[in-house]
């Protein structure tokens, strides 16, 4: 079955446009990790991505996480979906 046009560029914007604001998200999380002590979080959380949602979550950065979480899986159900038409 062939998709729609519309379909089609949804799949097209919609994975780079959630990894993007993922990782924006990411790095403003591991940006107030390194604000508050100990800092070495931050440095940790920013090569280990789930860290930075945890760490978040633990710090009260419910909104950011959140935000992180929501882009994470919008990118990756819109992944699997573009890979698979």
């Amino acid at each position: 079955m062939k998709a729609s046009a519309p379909l089609d560029l949804a799949l097209l914007l919609l994975p780079p446009a959630a990894l993007a604001l993922f990782v924006t998200a990411h790095v403003a999380i591991v940006a107030r990790l390194f604000g508050s002590p100990p800092r070495w979080r931050a440095a940790v959380a920013l090569l280990l991505p789930p860290l930075a949602f945890f760490w978040g979550t633990q710090a009260k950065m419910t909104a950011l996480c959140r935000l992180w979480l929501g882009a994470l899986l919008v990118y990756v159900l819109t992944l699997a979906l573009a890979l698979a038409s």
